[in-house]
């Protein structure tokens, strides 16, 4: 029996065009396949593909929802700020696959705080939820501090604690938020959070980024 090289997503709404596919790739990949972008969704989120194969107006149909959906999630991840490239081929069950076309670029946008939006947590409890909006959707990891300074110092400059967390927005309950943990509660007084995006494998806190950390709002603990 031959060891599978990978898996593979096949998303097509023709069903001889997935047989196809199927055939062609079965004796090297773990195939999988999809008769619509819904169902592909659905495959994308409870398996870890190595290569999506889609038919482009297939793709097209859906095509932010597709995106929304795997931004950040497994090995299908766009960091702001980087550059991509991709190419296109043509398969025809007649001639099988094209030569692949010239390469072309894009690159994502920078993050920037200001598209960031913190929520300041109802007073009272010890153990507040910390949520934040943002408007662009190429972002999903976010760094997040809590501290009774305000100027949020550390170090040999410290006067207080500073909560320093990594989040992945994607995947925090409810999305876009972190929650300081129950056994390190807050003690009861002002504090202050504030949020912004981290570029993955990035070092925390590194100034070289120029990610600005978002104005911090305030909220009471008793």
């Amino acid at each position: 029996m031959n060891e599978k090289s990978g898996k593979v997503l096949c998303v097509d709404d023709e069903p001889h065009v997935l047989r196809a596919l199927q055939w062609l790739l079965k004796r090297d990949f773990e195939v999988h396949i999809a008769a619509s972008a819904q169902e592909g969704l659905r495959l994308l989120r409870s398996h870890d593909f190595d290569v999506v194969v889609s038919d482009l107006a297939q793709v097209a149909s859906g095509s932010y929802a597709l995106r929304t959906a795997v931004l950040g999630q497994g090995n299908y991840v766009l960091l702001p700020g980087s550059y991509y490239s991709w190419r296109v081929r043509h398969f025809s069950a007649v001639s099988g696959w094209t030569g692949w076309s010239e390469t072309a670029w894009f690159n994502l946008p920078a993050p920037s705080s200001a598209t960031i939006s913190v929520i300041a947590p109802a007073g009272g409890s010890r153990t507040p939820t910390i949520q934040w909006t943002d408007s662009s959707t190429s972002d999903f990891y976010f760094e997040v501090q809590v501290s009774s300074d305000p100027q949020f110092r550390s170090g040999s400059d410290s006067v207080a604690p500073v909560y320093w967390n990594l989040v992945h927005g994607g995947m925090s309950a409810p999305l876009d938020s972190w929650t300081v943990p129950l056994n390190y509660p807050l003690s009861p007084g002002t504090y202050h959070a504030r949020v912004r995006q981290r570029v993955q494998a990035t070092p925390a806190g590194a100034a070289e980024q120029g990610i600005n950390w978002t104005p911090a709002v305030s909220f009471q603990v008793y």
